[in-house]
């Protein structure tokens, strides 16, 4: 009974190292990931600018994968002129 205990307390110690360790990993991320201009002021979207670098025209990608036109609000493809 004894291998027991110890067992189960050795593995809800793995089990909490192991699950801090992901936890800090992800802030870790969520802070070192810089923000972009669609993103706002403290927030993220939750999406990312893609751009076409031979176009220049703006696409927005979604974390399930989704990728959607940028548009502007008159709702012309969104274009970076800087390139």
């Amino acid at each position: 009974m004894k291998i027991f205990k110890i067992g189960m307390q050795f593995g809800a110690g793995a089990f909490l190292a192991v699950s801090a360790i992901i936890w800090l990993a992800a802030v870790i991320a969520d802070f070192t990931t810089p923000f972009d201009d669609c993103d706002g002021p403290t927030e993220r979207c939750g999406m990312r600018v893609l751009t076409d670098h031979k176009t220049g025209l703006q696409y927005l990608e979604a974390r399930g994968g989704g990728i959607v036109p940028r548009l502007t609000v008159t709702g012309a493809h969104m274009r970076d002129d800087s390139q």
